[in-house]
């Protein structure tokens, strides 16, 4: 009777040493589990867009003061030349020229920009050039008036034109969109016969 009971005891005991070994060997498992789970790779957000990497022209290279004097009958020793580019606007260059004129700060800005978003948006030139006519610029002065730009033939490959707003704008492919902006006292047609004169300028400077 004793062996019988202790023989029992032996086998319990072998049964609770295999229980505990097997939790053992599963506890160890999950354990070594846990070390070979690699860690979440962090992945960095992609860029909203892609910058151009083209080259900008230096703004105040596409007309000279000769040019100013020609179309614009101003006496060369009045007109300054100011670099109005900043390195905020990566995407555009501009210079103004000014000359004492029938207007105070009587001149004119010339600038030259590439698409500022890049991949996002190739066709932004395209699309900026031509909703000036279908939607029309603000003339920032706070009355909420929006003026339709008219099409302004003779320059690249599309061009749009505000006498009320002074400005002439017209691009180049997908690349560049150039514009004129005046601040003097002219007619319509004189005003668009300068822009048009000034811009074969620029365009014969920058190969087109």
């Amino acid at each position: 009777m004793i062996n019988t009971l202790y023989q029992a005891a032996i086998c319990i005991c072998c049964a609770l040493t295999l229980v505990q070994c097997a939790s053992d060997t599963k506890e160890g498992s999950k354990e070594i589990a846990k070390t070979e789970v690699a860690p979440p790779v962090q992945r960095q957000a992609e860029p909203a867009f892609k910058a151009s990497t083209l080259p900008l022209p230096d703004a105040c290279s596409l007309l000279t003061i000769e040019d100013i004097q020609e179309i614009l009958n101003v006496p060369a020793d009045e007109i300054q030349v100011k670099d109005g580019s900043t390195a905020r606007a990566g995407h555009a260059k501009s210079c103004f020229f000014k000359w004492i004129g029938k207007r105070i700060n009587a001149g004119l800005l010339v600038q030259v920009q590439k698409n500022p978003v890049g991949d996002e948006f190739p066709e932004w030139p395209t699309s900026f050039v031509a909703s000036k006519r279908t939607s029309g610029e603000s003339n920032f002065s706070g009355d909420g008036e929006t003026y339709k730009y008219s099409k302004f033939e003779g320059l690249g490959d599309d061009g749009s034109y505000s006498y009320n707003l002074e400005k002439y704008i017209w691009r180049t492919g997908n690349d560049y969109v150039y514009m004129i902006a005046f601040n003097e006292d002219m007619t319509e047609a004189e005003q668009k016969d300068a822009a048009l004169r000034l811009g074969k300028k620029i365009m014969q400077r920058v190969g087109k």
